[in-house]
C-alpha cells in the first residue's frame, strides 16, 4: 500500500518507520497457528531502576545534575587545592571528554531486527545508545579521575 506523500512507493514514510516496534514476539513457522504471540520483556520497564537510569530519564535533568555536579568539583578545586577557576574548568573539560570517548562505544549492540532499520542507516549503529547515561557516568568517573590528579600533581595556582 502506498503512503500518500512519500517518495517512492514501497517505501515507508519516515514518521512510520521511526515507529517503536510491536511489544509481541511472534512464533514462526508451523507454531505461528498454535501459540499465541508471548509479550516481550523490556528490561527498562522494571520495578526497581537505578539512581543512574532515574537521573538520566530526561535531558533536562540529565543536563542539570552534570551541571550541578561539575560546579561542585570546581568549587572544591577552587577552595580545597587553589586551583583557578579556568584552570579547574580546563582541566575537568580535558578529563571530561577523553573519558567520554572512552565510555561511548561500552555496552553498544547494533539493531538486530532489520524491520526497524530506516533506509539510510548504517547497519552498525546502536540500537540504543543510552547517551545521558553515558554522560552520568562520565561526568562521575572524570570527577574521580579529576580528584586524582589534584592529590596526585602539584596544580595549585593552574
Amino acid at each position: 500500500m502506498a503512503i500518500r506523500g512519500a517518495p517512492f512507493p514501497d517505501m515507508p514514510a519516515p514518521w512510520i518507520a521511526s515507529r517503536p516496534r510491536a511489544m509481541t514476539v511472534r512464533a514462526s513457522g508451523r507454531d505461528a497457528c498454535r501459540r499465541p504471540a508471548a509479550p516481550f520483556h523490556d528490561p527498562s520497564k522494571s520495578m526497581t531502576r537505578s539512581p543512574l537510569r532515574i537521573l538520566a530519564a530526561s535531558t533536562p535533568l540529565t543536563l542539570l545534575t552534570v551541571a550541578v555536579l561539575v560546579g561542585i568539583m570546581a568549587a572544591v578545586a577552587v577552595k580545597g587545592f587553589a586551583l583557578t577557576v579556568f584552570g579547574a574548568l580546563a582541566l575537568y573539560f580535558v578529563l571530561w571528554w577523553t573519558f567520554l570517548f572512552a565510555i561511548l562505544p561500552l555496552g553498544n549492540a547494533a539493531e538486530a531486527d532489520p524491520q526497524r532499520l530506516v533506509p539510510g542507516q548504517d547497519p552498525g549503529a546502536p540500537a540504543s545508545p543510552r547517551l545521558r547515561e553515558k554522560a552520568l557516568l562520565t561526568t562521575v568517573l572524570a570527577g574521580i579521575a579529576f580528584f586524582a590528579a589534584l592529590l596526585i600533581f602539584p596544580l595549585a595556582r593552574l
